[in-house]
This record gives C-alpha cells, sequence and structure tokens, in this order.
C-alpha cells in the first residue's frame, strides 16, 4: 500500500527535502506582469520568452484563454503585450502540501540551490520527524 505519492505508510514524508538548509523568511506580495494567453491561437513569441525567464507562473481561467501571472521585479517588458499589476503575486505556495503561504507570513525557504519553501506546519513536521530517526 502507498500513499497518493507512492510512498509506503511507513516512508519519511519529507525525505526529498533530508539534506537541504533551511532559513526563516517572510515574503513580500509583489507586483506581477499579467498577459492574456488565448486557447485560439499560438502563444507569441515574446509572451513565451518572458514566461520562460521566470521560474514561477500563475494561470487563471478566463474566457477564451487564461490570464498569466509572473512575479514582476521592475524588468523591462513589452507594455503593449504584457501589463503590471501591482501587489498581484499576493502568496506564495508550500512546496510539500501545497498551501498558500500568505505575504509576510513566516515560512522556511532554501537560501541557495534547489528553491523549497515550507509553510510553518511542514517544516515543524519535517522537524520533528527528523529526530525519529527519518533525518
Amino acid at each position: 500500500m502507498t500513499d497518493d505519492r507512492g510512498r509506503a505508510p511507513d516512508a519519511d514524508p519529507f525525505a526529498e527535502y533530508r539534506g537541504l538548509e533551511f532559513m526563516e523568511s517572510r515574503i513580500p506580495s509583489q507586483d506581477a506582469l499579467a498577459v492574456f494567453v488565448s486557447n485560439e491561437r499560438p502563444m507569441d513569441e515574446d509572451v513565451k520568452a518572458t514566461l520562460s525567464q521566470h521560474a514561477e507562473n500563475r494561470w487563471f481561467p478566463r474566457p477564451g484563454g487564461h490570464e498569466v501571472l509572473v512575479p514582476y521585479g521592475g524588468e523591462s517588458y513589452d507594455a503593449s503585450i504584457f501589463r503590471v499589476l501591482p501587489g498581484a503575486w499576493d502568496h506564495e505556495t508550500c512546496t510539500h502540501c501545497r498551501v498558500h503561504i500568505p505575504p509576510m507570513t513566516l515560512c522556511w525557504v532554501t537560501p541557495s540551490g534547489w528553491y523549497v519553501l515550507l509553510c510553518q506546519q511542514c517544516h515543524d513536521a519535517f522537524s520533528r520527524t527528523a529526530t525519529l530517526g527519518h533525518a
């Protein structure tokens, strides 16, 4: 028998994060670049290029396509295609449990390498299971 991630019931649910270093963080909301991506035509090459420059993006269903957001840090963009939405990047997502983490809420992130973000509850469980021999 396995869980929804294919692990045995007694397996370490945080095994993939063992060996990673975590630090406390509070991530503020930030502006987002937004673009409409149509279901009816191929994605514009400039849109593809901009989306590929961002590790994160969020797709929201809209009639005829999707509104796509990426975090905006002040880089140049084509204003005829994209628009800036102030404060629209308004949460982060726990890598482990997928819960939304509101801005400035205590969470835990890896300072370098593979970027992992854990909510406080998952980090507590991660730390607790390390003392049970899963470290």
